[in-house]
């Protein structure tokens, strides 16, 4: 749909472009014209114009302030200018800027109308590294932050009228404190406009245009919002596939005696050397240990063990797994190791398939303290596969089911998921779950809505877990 706005029209163009391009390469040539993009178009921009198309060497722009349009044309001149001083004055980039001020159409992100007829008309013959204006903008702007000049006046074809046209020149920028010209800057050919001047206007955004933008984009951002918690997908379960066997809790048979007791005699003193060092968690100390017996000794399996647990105290988590199964795989009875078995639940969160097959191969009393214990504990995956290693082992019993639904209400994302959290803990009336149900019913006023499919049933399970309490008191 085409609006009617009063704007201040500029064209631009390279003086001599045909000249120039015909004495450079066609890679010579693109580059010239990317610099001359760049430079007029971070002008453009820090004077709150609005680059409608560009043509080649030119340039149409609109800008909603005439004085900005005037201080951005005279910017130009001084950007390139600066330029072709770091580079020495070869091909230099000269312009010409033409501004026309007046009502256009704007439609299909292009401008049309007389003021940009007469702008087009009028950049025909402004004179290499300068400003012309027409008397639209002249009267329009304000005239104390520029020198003009009136030049003459112009016939242009389809225009009834002459246009009278001025002329920007430079005008000596005052130090207020030191009350001297700055001559730093008198040699640019508009003072250094494009560092000392700004825009005093936004870009064609008005104040409504902003308000309007701003309350729409807050609607989108709190529907998107309020559709995430609501219907996004919830936490999807993957349970590893995993085969559960029984090692034998003994050591390997049909190997040779003598080879067994040289193995066992090698291990006790590797134990006697590591345990002090485990008990000072000196894993420093273990790894030097892991070194000195690993050439003569690297299959032996407690020293694999070891080597795991430095591998964890160090965040080597993928040599770590791999070490722990070299050592189970060659003595399974090392999987009842405390430190193993706390490291192997560790490693669902670093190692997740290769820990919960190792686990599961392994399956023991030790482990399954562990995994116990995981159930009831924040990280949300880990969680789970610690859950399904004791259901599908046969030990649902000792899953920690009051603090994994506490973790459930703390981290799941969908309001419908942590709202089956706040029924199981209202139906197992566990004290420990009050303050995990406090935490969604004492909100701020946002949050009320982030938990509104919920908030009802938590304070109904807040009651009878209170109620519970004081009824056990009261039965003391």
């Amino acid at each position: 749909m085409a609006t009617l706005e009063n704007l201040t029209v500029m064209f631009t163009d390279i003086v001599g472009f045909s000249d120039l391009v015909a004495k450079l390469s066609r890679l010579e040539s693109e580059k010239l014209l990317e610099k001359h993009d760049q430079i007029l178009s971070k002008v453009i921009k820090r004077f709150g114009g609005r680059k409608i198309k560009s043509v080649g060497d030119s340039f149409m722009v609109v800008f909603r302030s005439p004085t900005d349009a005037v201080l951005c044309a005279m910017a130009m001149h001084d950007a390139l200018w600066d330029d072709s001083q770091e580079s020495g004055n070869v091909n230099p980039i000269i312009i010409r800027v033409a501004l026309n001020a007046g009502e256009v159409r704007l439609t299909n992100n292009d401008v049309f109308g007389d003021a940009v007829n007469i702008a087009s008309r009028l950049e025909e013959v402004t004179p290499p590294n300068s400003v012309y204006l027409t008397e639209a903008v002249y009267l329009s702007m304000n005239k104390s932050e520029v020198a003009l000049e009136q030049v003459d006046s112009f016939k242009f074809k389809g225009v009834r009228e002459k246009i009278t046209v001025y002329k920007a020149n430079y005008k000596p920028l005052i130090n207020r404190t030191k009350n001297h010209l700055l001559t730093d800057d008198v040699n640019y050919p508009y003072g250094g406009a494009h560092i000392h001047h700004k825009a005093s206007n936004k870009p064609l955004l008005t104040v409504g245009k902003f308000t309007l933008a701003l309350c729409t984009l807050l609607i989108v951002v709190f529907m998107t919002w309020w559709a995430t918690i609501t219907y996004m997908p919830g936490f999807e379960r993957e349970k590893i596939v995993v085969e559960y066997g029984r090692p034998e809790q003994q050591l390997p048979v049909n190997q040779n005696i003598d080879v067994l007791s040289e193995k066992f005699l090698v291990t006790k003193q590797i134990k006697e050397k590591a345990l002090p060092l485990l008990e000072k968690k000196n894993y420093l100390g273990l790894e030097n240990l892991v070194l000195e017996y690993s050439e003569e000794y690297k299959d032996n399996a407690y020293l694999r063990m070891l080597a795991g647990h430095a591998d964890m105290y160090f965040k080597r988590y993928k040599s770590a797994i791999d070490n722990y199964t070299n050592a189970f795989s060659n003595d399974p009875v090392l999987s009842n190791d405390p430190l193993s078995a706390k490291n192997l639940i560790k490693l669902l969160d670093y190692e997740r398939k290769k820990a919960n097959k190792l686990i599961a191969r392994y399956i023991n009393k030790t482990l399954i303290n562990y995994l116990s214990l995981r159930t009831g504990e924040k990280g949300l995956t880990a969680r789970y596969d610690a859950f399904y290693l004791l259901k599908d082992s046969g030990n649902t019993k000792l899953i920690d089911s009051v603090g994994l639904n506490i973790w459930d209400l703390r981290e799941l994302e969908q309001c419908q998921l942590k709202k089956i959290a706040v029924t199981e803990l209202n139906r197992l009336q566990d004290a420990r779950a009050l303050v995990a149900l406090k935490e969604v019913v004492e909100v701020s006023f946002i949050d009320r809505f982030k938990y509104s499919c919920l908030r009802r049933d938590a304070k109904k399970a807040i009651a009878a877990i209170e109620g519970k309490q004081a009824s056990d008191a009261g039965n003391l």
